[in-house]
């Protein structure tokens, strides 16, 4: 280490850091070690930075020191800079020397440098376990909770979306283990729905929420589908004011602002407005005022709307539309978002 501080150095100012590091410490309410601990600390700290230099017994030190519920980086810090600054009176006493507070100070920082990296990857794999901890007893609590329902026969409603229309079908639990839990749609008209949906959610008697859940497995012979990964959370189809709906067909939309036309494809249509889809960034801002042009029922809608918000959606960008109808504008889409909603009903009890 003499290429950093003189030996002389080295050796003398270890019991100066001791003592800088100690009273640093009594300083800090949080501080649980005793003072000969604390002492020990500061020795061992100070023989791995100057003596032994090394970051691996360094970063060991501190980890096993954070584990025992001790931070010190505080300490260290401030010792550091007293550090710094007698090692600047004792080079102006000797031979002024630009180059060695620089070795010196580079040094440090390094050391200080490592100790934050050590606290924040400490810091994070707590935060983890602390998630996985929290997940665990989230899981264990809905594990309960449907224990009770299976126990109980209390009747579960299960809501899941085909084609942007609800659908609803009362649901018993038949049973309930770590990798999830099975429900029963014995006597659910519109069991493809469920199966070709990802995530379904129920409605449970007195629950504040209805729960999120993700559907991991189906079985059509027994008409059972498997769930896992609960939550509680709204129902983000029910906040809206109208039932949207897939056309059977995907048909053009033609959309003109005062930048231009852009042409997409529908994703669906409701009486408030419509989603398009579109390749390239339309670059509108919500607020823009526009004209849609779209074919429906043989005849070709044009009608006002508003740009609502503009999304990424699986590689495409999402356009929702807020319409602006007349009132034959509004008769004509209300009586096909009717009959889409019926065929798609039909669809699901076909299968």
């Amino acid at each position: 280490m003499g290429k950093i501080l003189s030996e002389k150095f080295i050796s003398e100012y270890k019991e100066k850091f001791t003592e800088t590091f100690v009273e640093q410490s009594k300083k800090l309410s949080r501080c649980i070690l005793s003072e000969n601990a604390v002492r020990t600390l500061a020795i061992n700290i100070y023989d791995t930075i100057f003596i032994l230099n090394s970051k691996e017994k360094f970063h060991k030190l501190l980890k096993k020191a954070l584990e025992s519920n001790v931070d010190f980086s505080e300490c260290l810090t401030k010792s550091m800079m007293i550090l710094i600054k007698d090692y600047v009176d004792h080079l102006i006493t000797i031979s002024p020397s630009i180059d060695e507070l620089k070795r010196l100070i580079e040094h440090v920082e390094s050391y200080l440098v490592e100790a934050t990296r050590v606290q924040r990857e400490y810091i994070e794999a707590l935060r983890k376990e602390s998630e996985k901890a929290g997940e665990k007893a989230v899981k264990k609590t809905f594990m309960n909770v449907f224990s009770l329902i299976k126990e109980k026969q209390i009747p579960v409603k299960a809501i899941t979306f085909f084609k942007q229309v609800p659908v609803a079908c009362n649901a018993t639990v038949v049973q309930t283990e770590e990798s999830g839990i099975t429900l029963s749609l014995e006597n659910c008209s519109y069991l493809k729905a469920f199966y070709e949906s990802k995530i379904t959610y129920l409605k449970i008697s007195n629950a504040p929420k209805p729960v999120k859940a993700e559907v991991i497995e189906f079985h059509p012979e027994r008409k059972q589908i498997k769930i896992s990964n609960l939550s509680f959370e709204e129902i983000p189809q029910e906040k809206r004011k109208y039932v949207r709906v897939e056309p059977e067909e995907s048909f053009s939309v033609v959309v003109e602002s005062e930048r231009g036309k852009l042409t997409g494809i529908v994703a669906d249509i409701s009486i408030g407005g419509i989603g398009v889809l579109f390749h390239v960034n339309p670059e509108l801002l919500p607020g823009n005022k526009v004209k849609v042009s779209f074919p429906l029922d043989g005849k070709r809608m044009i009608v006002d709307g508003e740009v609502r918000y503009i999304t990424e959606q699986d590689k495409l960008y999402r356009m929702g539309i807020q319409f602006h109808l007349k009132p034959k504008e509004e008769e004509a889409i209300s009586e096909y978002i009717m009959r889409r909603q019926f065929e798609i009903l039909k669809e699901l009890k076909a299968f």
